[in-house]
């Protein structure tokens, strides 16, 4: 365990030897988490899509509607994302930009939608 305290040792005058302790600055962190929240107006989109959307065509679709909505808001930049399962085309997850409104740099779509499917399965 590191000491609170460094000792320094200084040459003076006549050969004598001083002995000064110095009080160490701890490391503090000024953040240990951030979250991403995405924004309210994403369950009103979704309320009448379907679970399963079976084409990519239709998927990419919605997320140009995510996109879209996405910087009408004011949220982020016109960035969406979705995860599917490729078997059955049933959406696990979506996400859109949140830059703005979290102020967290890697707030991007893809990382939204990713994080929201680690938490979904």
């Amino acid at each position: 365990m590191a000491r609170p305290w460094t000792r320094t040792r200084h040459d003076v005058d006549h050969g004598e030897v001083a002995v000064i302790f110095h009080r160490r600055k701890s490391m503090r962190l000024a953040a240990n988490q951030f979250t991403f929240t995405l924004p309210a107006w994403i369950d009103d989109l979704l309320a009448d899509v379907p679970e399963v959307i079976p084409t990519r065509e239709e998927r990419m679709q919605l997320v140009h509607r995510l996109a879209d909505r996405n910087w009408r808001e004011g949220n982020g930049g016109p960035f969406a994302a979705l995860v599917a399962e490729s078997a059955t085309g049933r959406i696990v997850s979506v996400g859109v930009n949140v830059v703005l409104t979290s102020g967290v740099s890697s707030g991007h779509a893809e990382v939204t939608a990713l994080g929201t499917a680690q938490k979904a399965v």
